[in-house]
């Protein structure tokens, strides 16, 4: 295009000057067609973007035929692993929450010793009408 542009700045003749205005025409045209396939291409590209989740497993599972009794101990076996692991899991959410429940705490221990003195005041007054 540049070279062709170039040529067109020198030539003198009109026939000359019409026969490069016409082959960067079809040098404009050609560009425009590769531009166009080019941002195509980088469509087709983001549509083809794959996500893949991977998962490192903790315990392997066999495939393979099994009786019914060893069908019932593998899952007595699963059923004891999953309430081993809830136990863990209850007892790391216990030790990660314990900071919040002894805020809990605190506050319904007072919450519970101003309950008490309100009433221990209320019977106090009930008492003292009740002499007068």
């Amino acid at each position: 295009k540049d070279s062709l542009l170039a040529l067109l700045a020198k030539a003198e003749k009109v026939s000359d000057i019409i026969a490069i205005q016409s082959q960067l025409t079809s040098v404009r045209y050609e560009l425009d067609n590769y531009n166009s396939r080019l941002r195509k291409y980088d469509d087709l590209i983001s549509y083809s973007t794959v996500t893949m989740n991977i998962s490192e497993v903790e315990r392997l599972t066999e495939v393979e035929q099994k009786t019914v009794w060893e069908q019932i101990s593998s899952r007595l076996s699963d059923s004891l692993y999953a309430v081993g692991r809830g136990f863990r899991n209850f007892f790391i959410w216990f030790v990660g929450s314990l900071p919040y429940i002894v805020v809990i705490a605190v506050l319904a221990v007072i919450a519970l010793f101003i309950i008490k003195a309100s009433v221990k005041c209320r019977r106090k007054r009930k008492a003292a009408k009740t002499k007068e």
